[in-house]
Order: structure tokens, then sequence, then C-alpha cells
């Protein structure tokens, strides 16, 4: 239908507008949200940036300096205050400033303990490692024990577990109880596995092999240390399993197992060119272990290559110096250079007895010490940089998430809406159609009605009224005719019929509905009166603004209900009401005749009723019948006054 495709074009072109509207608006939002974010994420990452960069300057006064003014800066930010006292703490740790160094890290932890409690385990350990390097281990044994106790309170990714209970083996080794260690290494595996940590699983593991080698417990050892090997193969940690592979060399070279010693070493030296990142210290051991290997294999010519590849990795550090002599020293005595052997054996053990001093021997432990301490730093603080982005991407994807997730409940929400309102237009435009049908139907229906009163009324009314002229012509002519029965009935015949039909053409035309509702159906009721039925009507409201169009089909509707009854019904009382509320007619028409059951399909199609339930729908109201056999019936109908409104706009009957 036309109607209906222009109605359903302007709801989709409507709704499409809607749509647009709603998608410019989430868009901006999204927009808006994700620049703010990006503008507060990229001044913290900026600051924390600035403070790792700072750490790592060299300028320790220059940094120490612009620390404290960006923690100044930033003064309502626990997260950067709490980053710039542990770099502070960091750079005058590596300076050998230990108790400015402990200062920050108790300034760590004291803000830890009021809004960071995710830092509390990693303030800890800061704190037991500046113990640990000023050689107070009971110090630093507390506090390593306080960071594992942190780390269970409080499980997170910024100091896993696992690392503290390495840091207690740690001491617990260096004071030779490798038991001890190693039930703290191995709460450290488990923890380490559980939170799927592989890079510090292989440190843990690595250590447990170099702890069982201690205790001479080799086999064990190996195994261990194959397993890191694997993983840091597996996950592609390099620098992890370069540093596996010299410990794995160094143990196979120990029980002279000299040619899987080789093959280990031949694997770690073709890291080399691979990998730039790799220690120059430990590249230096790497080809200590090859000349080594070659001397026992009598190679001495690989074994002078290697130790020139060793001393052009070594530092100036004077325990790979003399490592590197003593193996230069058993190279010239092979070799029969008897005069180099004994000058480089003495230079050897002059260093060898400057190194086992007490005061030096303590000068290194501190240097080990310092450097294993440095070497975790940096592990920690490589895996705290992962975390942050980490969690930067993550908090960006659930971002991205939870705005589309709202995206498509919106575009859920408009399509919903738009079919509701298609539905709704559809149903709205399918009722006025069928209102228009009704109407024209009706419409119809009521000028046939005046048609056939008019010819009622102008044709057989008028013939009739001319037979009862002739009569009284006849009667005038014929003065005996007024004392004749059958004259006298015929003239009866004539004036019933000429009242009947008057009748007739005024209930299928009644003008006085011009008058009001209320006298057209009393006139109505007083021309139907029969003496075998009494029939009362009463009114409660005023029916006098009741529009014409309106009027005509509540005439109508109590006209076709009247007339029901009376032929079909055989009623004795008809009883008719009607009410006016605040929003509604209320019409009411009762009888006590024979009833019908409402099963009864076939009764309610018929012509009677489908006139008053056709009516009642054009005025927008509804119809409820009470009725059961030999038990009366009743029709209650409820007209919505405004259906004025609607029935006026339409072509009003003529």
């Amino acid at each position: 239908m036309p109607g209906q495709a222009g109605i359903s074009f302007a709801i989709i072109i409507e709704a499409m507008r809607r749509f647009l509207l709603l998608v410019m608006m989430c868009v901006i939002a999204v927009l808006s949200i994700n620049k703010a974010y990006t503008q507060d994420n990229n001044g913290y990452t900026e600051a924390l940036a600035t403070i790792k960069n700072l750490e790592q300057s060299g300028n320790d006064k220059e940094a120490i300096v612009q620390l404290e003014q960006l923690k100044s800066k930033h003064i309502q930010s626990a997260t950067i205050a709490l980053h710039a006292d542990l770099s502070m703490g960091n750079i005058y740790l590596q300076s050998g400033f230990y108790n400015q160094a402990l200062k920050h890290y108790n300034n760590a932890l004291s803000i830890s303990r009021k809004s960071e409690p995710a830092y509390l385990a990693l303030s800890c350990n800061k704190i037991g490692n500046t113990y640990n390097l000023s050689a107070n281990q009971d110090s630093a044994f507390r506090y390593y024990q306080l960071s594992v106790s942190y780390a269970q309170q409080y499980p997170n990714t910024q100091f896993p577990a696992s690392y503290a209970y390495n840091n207690l083996a740690t001491i617990l080794s260096q004071q030779k109880q490798y038991d001890k260690a190693l039930y703290y290494i191995e709460k450290g595996i488990t923890d380490a596995r559980k939170n799927g940590d592989h890079l510090f699983l292989t440190t843990l593991l690595l250590n447990k092999g170099i702890n069982l080698r201690f205790k001479g417990d080799d086999a064990h050892a190996l195994l261990s240390m194959e397993q890191a090997r694997s993983i840091s193969r597996q996950y592609g940690f390099e620098d992890k399993l370069f540093k596996i592979l010299l410990n794995i060399c160094d143990l196979k070279t120990a029980q002279e197992q000299y040619r899987e010693a080789l093959a280990v070493a031949r694997e770690a030296e073709a890291m080399i060119d691979r990998y730039s990142t790799l220690p120059r210290t430990e590249i230096s051991h790497l080809y200590r272990q090859l000349s080594d290997i070659s001397f026992l294999q009598k190679d001495y010519v690989k074994t002078r290559y290697y130790l020139q590849r060793s001393k052009a990795y070594s530092t100036d550090a004077p325990l790979d110096q003399n490592f590197i002599t003593y193996q230069e020293a058993k190279l010239a005595y092979a070799e029969h250079r008897y005069k180099n052997a004994y000058d480089q054996l003495l230079t050897f053990y002059q260093a060898h007895d400057s190194l086992n001093s007490k005061e030096v021997v303590l000068q290194v432990q501190e240097l080990e010490t310092k450097y294993r301490t440095l070497e975790k730093d940096k592990e920690i603080s490589e895996q705290h940089a992962r975390i942050i982005t980490q969690n930067q991407r993550i908090f960006q994807q659930n971002l991205w998430i939870v705005i589309i997730a709202l995206s498509l409940l919106i575009l859920a929400g408009i399509f919903i809406w738009w079919r509701y309102k298609v539905k709704a237009a559809l149903k709205l435009e399918k009722k006025t159609l069928e209102i228009e049908r009704l109407q024209h139907i009706v419409q119809g229906e009521e000028m046939e009605r005046h048609r056939i009163a008019k010819e009622l009324h102008d044709g057989i009314n008028s013939q009739l009224s001319g037979a009862k002229s002739y009569l009284l012509v006849l009667n005038n002519h014929y003065p005996e005719l007024k004392h004749n029965e059958h004259y006298q009935l015929v003239k009866e015949i004539l004036n019933s019929a000429s009242t009947e039909l008057r009748s007739m053409a005024h209930n299928m035309a009644p003008g006085i509905i011009n008058k009001g509702l209320v006298t057209a159906v009393k006139t109505y009721l007083e021309r139907t009166g029969i003496n075998a039925c009494q029939i009362e009507f009463q009114h409660y409201g005023d029916f006098s603004n009741v529009a014409e169009t309106q009027a005509t089909h509540m005439f109508r509707i109590i006209q076709e209900l009247v007339q029901n009854a009376l032929k079909h019904a055989c009623a004795k009382e008809i009883i008719i009401l009607m009410n006016e509320y605040q929003e509604e007619y209320c019409i009411i028409v009762e009888d006590d005749g024979i009833g019908f059951s409402l099963s009864d399909t076939e009764r309610q199609k018929g012509i009677g009723i489908k006139n008053v339930t056709d009516r009642v729908a054009l005025l927008m109201g509804k119809v409820e019948i009470e009725t059961a056999i030999n038990k009366g019936c009743a029709f209650i109908i409820h007209i919505p006054k405004e259906s004025a409104t609607i029935t006026q706009s339409l072509d009003p009957i003529n």
C-alpha cells in the first residue's frame, strides 16, 4: 500500500538518522576517553621512564636532584614518589652509600604500607639487599623473610614470592647452609611455575643446580641445569641460556667429560655472533673454558687461540686476569718454555696471595654479592617494565572490549527500538486502514438507509396517502360505505401501513439525532414500544456535546441491540443505560431473553452483532458480552471520548 510504504520509509529514515547520531556520540565519547587515558597514561609512563633514565644516567648527583624535583612536581602521586625513592635508593646502593640507600628504601616501604601494598615485598627486598651488601646478614635475612611474607600476603606481579625465596636462598648459600637454601629455592620454583614466570624459573633452576653442585650432588645438579636449559631454549632467553651453558660446561669439565663439555661450549660460542647483548665477562669465561678443555686434550694451538680470545673479552678485574695468567703459565710449561712459565706462575702466585688476604677476600665477597644483587635488581626492573607494559596493553584491550560491548548494546537497543517503532507504526496504520474501511462501510450503510427511507417516505408512503384520498372520495360519493365492514377494514389497513412505513423511515434515517442522542433514543423507543415487552431507558451524565457522527454510531448500536432483543431473544424486559465518565461513555443494553452460549461462534458472527462490533471498533471502543442460555444477555460497551475527534476527522454522514 502506498500509505504503508510511505510511513515505513519515513520511520526507517528517522531511525537511521538517530542511529548515526548515536554512533557519532559513541565515537566522540570513545575518542575522549581514550585521549584522556592516553594523556594521563603518557604522563605517568613518561614520569616512570624519566625516573629509570635518571637512575641509569651515571651522573648520580644530578640524578638525585632531579628525582627530588620530580617527587615535588608529582606530590599527589604516591606511585611516582615510591618509584623515585626506589631509584634514589638504587643509586646510593650502587655508589656504596648504604645509609642513604636505606633511608630512601624505608621511605618507599612507608609509602607502600599506606597506599601501595603491591610494593611492600619489593621494598623489603631492597632493604635486605642493602644489609646484605653492608655485611649485615642477620638484618638482610630478616628483611628477606618479611619480603617473603608480604609477597605471600599480597600476591602480585610487581615482586613475586619466588624472588624473595631466591634471595633467602642466596643468603643461606653464602653461609654454606645448602639444604636450607635448596628448600627456599624449591618454594621459589613452585611459585614461579604457578605464576608462569618462565624467565625467573630458569634462574631458580640454575641456582638449584649450583647449590646441588656445592653439596657434591653433580647428577641432580646437571639434571636441574638441563631443565633450565630446555626452558631457556623454548622461550628464547638468550642471556640465561648462555649462563646456563657455561655452568653445564664447568660441571662436565670437572667430571672429565671433555667431549660433552666441548659440545656445550661450542653451542655457547655459536651464540656470541648472534646476540650482541651477552656480558663480556661471561664470554671471557667461556673462552677460558675452551682453552682449558683444549689444554687437557693437548691441543696447544687452540689453547693459545682461546686464551687470546679470553683476554680480548676480559675486564680489568684482578681475578679474571689471574685466571688467564695461570692458564698461560700451564701452556708455557707444557710447551717447554720454562722461563715464561716461571715468570707467569710467579705473577699468578703474587696476585693469588694478594687476593687471598682477609681484607681482599672481604672485598671480593662484597663485590660478588653486589654483582649478584645488581643482577637480580636488573631482572626485577626488566620484569617490572614488562609488567607495566603488559598492564597498559591489557587495560587498553579491556577498554576497547567495554566500548565495543557498549556499542553493540546500543546498536541492539536501537535495532529493538526501531523494530518496535516499525511494528507500532504498521499496527497503527493497519488500525487506521481498518477504521477507514469500517467508516466507508458504515457510510455506505447510512447512505443506503437514507435512500431507502426516502423511497419509503416519498414513494410507497405517498402512494398509500393517495389510496387513502381515493377512499375519502369514495366515502363522499357513496356515504353508505361508511357503515360497510370491508370499507372500514381497508381504511384501517391503509392507516396502519402508512404509520408503519413512516415509523420505519424515521428509524432508518433519524433526523431527530440533531436534537441530541438522548432525545433520539427516547423517540426511537417510544415508536418501538411493544405491549408485550417493557423497555426502560436511563441516562447519567451530559451527552449534549457528543458529536453528530459519534452520536449516530451510538444510536445505531442501541437500535441494533434493541432490535436483536425484540426479534431473537424473546425478551420481556429490556434495560438501557447510558453513563458518562471522565474519559469514556458506557452503554449497557440488558435483556431477560433466552440468551446464547459464548461458544456459539455462528451466533456471534451474526449480522446484528457484527454491525455492533464494527461500529464499536470504528469508535475505538470495546465490547463485553455477558450471557448464557436462558440467562438473558448484557452488552457492555466502552467508547472513549477521544474517538469523537477521530470520527469527526473522517467524512461526516449526510
